[in-house]
């Protein structure tokens, strides 16, 4: 059974839910969303990479909130810098970030390719978890500002990030 983290901006949670009961419906996927297994007093960063690290896809949940979540940034970046397969589901008409465009979007009424994506996603390549896990271990900040840009500066010296191409065909290039 594919398990695939759940990643939204807290001001969806309301569509985030009916996501996850839509997809509750499917037995043949589980979701770790953070509300249910975070706690007091943990180092979210690693705790979140380990998280991504843990399941087989990562299911982002965007929105215009999910655009301008520092939270759900860090998130999808830690999925890409773990070669994560990413499911993008719209919850509204926001174009998905510049970095994001390579990944097959699916609306939440499209239920079946929603889940084929999800029990279709690929294995996940272990040989990135120790280095991402470690690097998120090692941020010392704890002011969430503070804590997202030492992240991005980590993803972007390591190369964990997906590059824009600059053409005039907009595509995206990784670099990992």
């Amino acid at each position: 059974m594919p398990s695939a983290f759940l990643s939204y901006s807290r001001t969806d949670l309301p569509l985030t839910q009916q996501l996850e009961a839509q997809i509750a419906n499917h037995p043949n996927i589980s979701i770790w969303r953070d509300q249910e297994k975070i706690y007091g007093g943990q180092k979210w960063p690693k705790v979140l990479g380990e998280a991504i690290a843990d399941q087989d896809v990562f299911l982002l949940s965007w929105s215009k909130n999910a655009a301008t979540s520092h939270f759900v940034e860090l998130e999808w970046n830690t999925a890409i810098a773990l070669k994560r397969t990413i499911v993008p589901c719209l919850l509204d008409g926001t174009p998905l970030a510049p970095s994001l465009k390579t990944f097959h979007a699916h609306t939440m009424s499209d239920t079946v390719g929603l889940f084929t994506a999800l029990r279709q996603a690929p294995l996940a390549n272990e040989d990135r978890r120790a280095p991402v896990i470690g690097k998120l271990n090692d941020i010392t900040a704890t002011e969430e500002t503070a804590v997202f840009a030492q992240a991005k500066s980590v993803f972007a010296q390591q190369q964990w990030t997906v590059k824009p191409r600059t053409s005039v065909n907009v595509s995206c290039r990784r670099r990992l």
